[in-house]
């Protein structure tokens, strides 16, 4: 990535009738984004809030983790770019190369280390 992302915390409320719970008010004022989604004639209210959990710069590396979780279980978090950003997105079948190669990688450097640092393998 190069750019700053912003990690957000992504949830929505729900209430009936006209007054907001003293515990979802403070949950909206505590919010770096509120948005309305809907308001029904019955009187229900639902918004989704976000907040800013954490921004990363240039080099982080996100999303990883959807990628070796093989039960793929929906994520909380969402990202916005803070700056303008270059991303580098891969699939899954990319990022397994990926590993493997960089697998492959650590294990040839392994085995030349233990070469090298045992006199009498030479």
């Amino acid at each position: 990535m190069y750019g700053q992302v912003n990690f957000l915390s992504l949830d929505y409320l729900e209430w009936m009738g006209n007054y907001v719970k003293k515990e979802y008010q403070a949950k909206i004022e505590e919010s770096d984004f509120v948005k309305q989604i809907e308001t029904t004639e019955a009187g229900k209210h639902i918004v989704q809030i976000e907040s800013v959990k954490a921004t990363f710069k240039t080099g982080f590396l996100f999303g990883e983790i959807a990628l070796l979780d093989p039960n793929k279980k929906e994520r909380k978090l969402s990202a916005m770019t803070k700056t303008d950003c270059i991303l580098l997105v891969f699939n899954q079948e990319s990022f397994d190369i990926l590993l493997k190669e960089k697998f492959k990688k650590e294990r040839e450097e392994l085995g030349k280390f233990v070469y090298e640092s045992i006199p009498m393998i030479k």
